[in-house]
């Protein structure tokens, strides 16, 4: 964790996604390198593909971490997209937000 955070900077919108989804899919909690993901994330945002915002609210919420301004900007950018959104995605994506309890109206 801490040489992922060293170099967050440095990960483009896949990466930073699946650094977050490999730390969930073994819940191995590392609060510091998902602030920083979440922080990296916001200015990235424009590049995360659909799977990207999915795997990464996924994430989050697999590790019981409501970043809300991530969840917001995730939400802002997969609105209108959300028809390039599969099944899976928007099922992750919704379940994420419903497990964290944010109540998102536009989404």
């Amino acid at each position: 964790a801490a040489a992922a955070k060293a170099r967050i900077s440095e990960l483009s919108a896949l990466s930073l996604s699946r650094t977050a989804w490999a730390f969930a899919t073994v819940l191995l909690e590392a609060d510091t390198l998902l602030e920083a993901i979440a922080a990296e994330s916001l200015p990235k945002m424009d590049a995360f593909t659909s799977q990207n915002k999915s795997l990464t609210a996924w994430s989050f919420a697999r590790l019981a971490m409501c970043d809300e301004p991530l969840l917001a900007a995730i939400s802002s950018a997969s609105i209108a997209k959300l028809h390039t959104f599969k099944s899976q995605e928007m099922a992750n994506t919704v379940w994420a937000f419903a497990k964290l309890f944010v109540h998102d109206e536009p989404l």
